[in-house]
Formats: structure tokens, C-alpha cells, sequence
């Protein structure tokens, strides 16, 4: 949906789009960095709250790229490195609350049926999108879309068994 709004909506250049992946999987990398003291700090849970509940606010420069092409490179970027860190942020402390709330016994199963499910989603987003984009502007699939990522926070939030307790992580606890 990404690649295809940056093509049709702004009108950038395939190279182009493949400029902003480039930037966004450099500064996405700093995810990965940052992910440790932001648990460490935080703990987990929050951590994995908060790092889906910033994906609203950091899409609105998405959005605002259909409204001055000639800058839609630039806000593009802001919006996809904010979602890579994000994202990571939210990979790790994911499974860092896996690793503590399974049986050790059970941990690579638990990893294995997690990736099976969210990698089994892709595909299927990616299609209803693509069907979606045949009978609705592209802008409001988009809006669809990040609200979509946006809101993915809920379930941690309806979950009565919170994770609370202390995760020792980069030698300091949370």
C-alpha cells in the first residue's frame, strides 16, 4: 500500500521510492539501539504499548505528502524511520514479554506460532488493500491502513494477565 501511494499519490520516481526504503531501513536500524534502554527503562509492557500507540501521531506526515508533492520524500521518510523504530521497539519487547510469560520448554513454539499468524496477516492485508484500492482513493486506504497499525496496541490492553514484573535487560532492571 506504502510503495504504491508514494508511486501514484505524491508521484515519486521509482528510484525515489527506493531511496526512501534505503533511508528508512538505516535510520529504522537505530529500532534496534534503542529498543534495550527504552525496556530497560520502561519495562516491556510499556514499551510495547507505547511503541504501537506512536504509530497514529508519526503517520500524519504520511498524509500530509499527498498535500505538497514536491516535500513528499522528505515527510515520507519522517513517517517510515519513526514506524521502523517503532515497529522494532514493539518487536522486541514483544518478544521479550513471550520469553518471560512462556515455559522455557515452550518458548520456540510460542515465537513459532506468533510469526505464523502476523507473517500469515501480511498477505492478507496486502489483499484487501488491493481490493480496496479498486473502489476507494488511495489516501483513505492509507488511513485505513496506518489506524489499522495504529490500534494494534488493544489487545495488550484488554489482556488481564499485564506483565509487570521486572526484566533485567542491558544490566540495569526495568
Amino acid at each position: 500500500m506504502f510503495t504504491f501511494y508514494a508511486l501514484k499519490v505524491p508521484g515519486i520516481s521509482v528510484a525515489g521510492v527506493a531511496a526512501i526504503f534505503f533511508i528508512t531501513a538505516v535510520g529504522g536500524s537505530m529500532g534496534a539501539f534503542v529498543a534495550p534502554f527504552v525496556i530497560g527503562r520502561y519495562g516491556a509492557y510499556q514499551a510495547a504499548i507505547w511503541s504501537m500507540t506512536s504509530l497514529l501521531p508519526t503517520g500524519i506526515p504520511l498524509i500530509i505528502a499527498a498535500f505538497v508533492p514536491r516535500y513528499a520524500p522528505a515527510f515520507i521518510c519522517v513517517t517510515f524511520v519513526a514506524w521502523e523504530v517503532a515497529i522494532l521497539v514493539n518487536v522486541i519487547a514483544e518478544t521479550t514479554l513471550r520469553q518471560e510469560r512462556s515455559p522455557q520448554h515452550m518458548v520456540g513454539s510460542v515465537a513459532s506460532a506468533s510469526r505464523f499468524v502476523n507473517w500469515g496477516a501480511d498477505p492478507l492485508g496486502a489483499a484487501l488493500a488491493a481490493l480496496l484500492l479498486v473502489s476507494v482513493d488511495s489516501l483513505v486506504v492509507l488511513a485505513l491502513a496506518f489506524l489499522g497499525m495504529a490500534f494494534a496496541f488493544v489487545p495488550l490492553l484488554l489482556n488481564r494477565n499485564r506483565v509487570c514484573a521486572s526484566i533485567q535487560l542491558v544490566g540495569r532492571k526495568a
